[in-house]
């Protein structure tokens, strides 16, 4: 499918997550200005549930913000492959080079 030879998993999904941050941040910025036009034309009610909606996101649940078992085990998997010299690293020219060879 690729005309590169995929390594490693983990760094093909960094390659990818940061082309895909580009593009998340442009759609963050258009999706603020829709939500700012809705809160500045909104009455009473809506502005009553986007506040409670804040609130609870601010607050959130601690059990999401802790690591669960899985993810503490996928840490512990890739610190050890770092300790015994088995994760290979890139710089942000290379993975830009390794991205535009993908087309």
């Amino acid at each position: 499918m690729f005309d590169i030879e995929i390594v490693d998993l983990e760094i093909f999904c960094i390659f990818v997550n940061i082309k895909l941050g580009e593009t998340m941040r442009a759609k963050t910025t258009v999706l603020r200005e829709r939500v700012q036009s809705y809160v500045n034309t909104a009455d009473d009610r809506l502005l009553r549930l986007i506040e409670a909606l804040a609130v609870s996101y601010q607050e959130g649940d601690k059990s999401e913000q802790e690591l669960n078992d899985i993810h503490k085990k996928e840490l512990d998997r890739r610190l050890q492959r770092y300790i015994n010299g088995k994760m290979v690293f890139y710089s942000r020219e290379e993975i830009d080079e390794k991205l535009n060879q993908m087309g």
